[in-house]
């Protein structure tokens, strides 16, 4: 049995700009991600 790449395999991998397009995409999905569980926390939604 064959296994796949693993993700570190395919990361390294990447050219910078794809990289970097990535990074920024996570960066921007966490402060949202964030945003939503403070609002979730103000409006009673969440212990």
């Amino acid at each position: 049995m064959t296994k796949g790449k693993n993700l570190q395999s395919i990361w390294d991998n990447l050219p910078e700009e794809r990289e970097q397009k990535i990074q920024a995409l996570t960066d921007e999905l966490e402060i949202e991600y964030l945003a939503l569980q403070e609002l979730r926390k103000a409006a009673g939604l969440m212990p």
